[in-house]
């Protein structure tokens, strides 16, 4: 090679900045939202430089859109489909080998069983975990799968696209072990939850996200060794906000409707009335990995701040009423400290707080 041609010769580029210039405008949305969760071999391959050698480069660059094409779909197909008669569907199924697989006749199990439907029911006390509803207060209730059914619900779903995807943030192995594990579970207590029909829409949307975490606040990850009790932060995927996007609680004492504020917090701990074993109660791992999801799925389309948001002490206009009778969930009381007890200091700061994540504009 002459002087010449290194002086006229482009820089070497990396496939991140190819990708960047040459994919469309959904893939290249999907690299931006996602590449900072890939496992470290993945970015390594993002940063490294391409192959100089122009065959070698376009199978490289097409390996990778082949990779984004498959996080669309995984992502796309997360938690449910619409079926063409407009029913909801959980999502697309593999076709099932009964040579691998066993008797042709089996046909995969789509939602939970009654018996562990009852056991939902009866842990949960018949009400749902967030807004307290009661199904004998004339609230329908439902025993909700925490991760669908058609992601775990035969061996053959290994093979679907959201478990690949979720090799490329986890690893092979964790994935493996993740699958293997809701394979088992998926039909029990660890994966179901009661909710009330009037959130389980929102729930399945994303347009809020239950995301397990320590009495001590630290965040608990999909693969954990997280044994007992643990707390569900709530928190809201869609903004700005509008007054019906929030959720609501029913106050257990005094009947009184009230908002539940992004970063309220819901115990999950034991009841007397079911077995005193981990197994009685939902997995936090599975609330985490369905908020991950979500979160890959949440379109930056609002600048917001990469400052954490005030804990929902300061955020909840007034203190939300504990559970003063045995084995129920509780939701979080708002300490003497918080400016809560103040509806005037609570506004201000959910309105800065609705700033700071750009979610309203600034004003004088």
């Amino acid at each position: 090679m002459s002087p010449q041609d290194k002086i006229i010769r482009p820089p070497a580029l990396d496939l991140f900045t190819i990708l960047n210039n040459d994919a469309g405008p959904e893939l290249r949305e999907i690299l931006h939202r996602t590449y900072l969760y890939m496992a470290h071999q993945f970015r390594q391959e993002l940063f490294a430089k391409a192959p100089t050698e122009h065959d070698e480069c376009i199978r490289a660059v097409n390996i990778w859109i082949t990779r984004l094409e498959m996080i669309r779909s995984a992502l796309a197909s997360f938690p449910m489909l619409k079926s063409e008669c407009g029913t909801s569907t959980m999502a697309q199924s593999p076709t099932i080998a009964p040579s691998v697989y066993g008797n042709p006749a089996r046909v995969p199990q789509v939602s939970p069983s009654q018996a562990s439907i009852t056991e939902c029911l009866e842990r949960d006390q018949y009400q749902c975990i967030i807004t307290h509803r009661k199904f004998s207060k004339g609230f329908g209730i439902e025993a909700v799968p925490i991760i669908p059914f058609a992601f775990a619900n035969h061996p053959g779903c290994r093979d679907l696209d959201f478990w690949k995807m979720l090799e490329m943030f986890y690893g092979s192995e964790a994935t493996d072990t993740i699958f293997s594990g809701l394979l088992d579970k998926v039909d029990s207590l660890e994966n179901l939850v009661t909710l009330d029909n009037s959130i389980h829409a929102g729930f399945n949307s994303g347009s809020f996200t239950l995301e397990p975490e320590t009495e001590t606040r630290d965040q608990i990850a999909v693969i954990n060794d997280c044994i007992g009790g643990y707390w569900l932060n709530i928190r809201y995927t869609q903004t700005p906000l509008l007054p019906e996007d929030f959720l609501w609680i029913e106050g257990l004492s005094t009947g009184e409707i009230r908002k539940v504020y992004p970063w309220t917090r819901i115990a999950i701990g034991y009841h007397g009335g079911i077995p005193d074993h981990d197994s009685a109660l939902p997995l936090a791992s599975y609330f985490a990995l369905r908020a991950f999801i979500f979160s890959l799925k949440d379109k930056p389309t609002i600048k917001r701040s990469n400052a954490p948001l005030p804990h929902a002490a300061s955020l909840t206009p007034s203190p939300l009423s504990s559970v003063d009778f045995e084995n129920q969930y509780s939701i979080q009381t708002a300490t003497s400290e918080s400016p809560s007890a103040d509806p005037v200091l609570a506004a201000s700061a959910i309105l800065q707080a609705l700033v700071d994540t750009g979610a309203l504009g600034r004003s004088p």
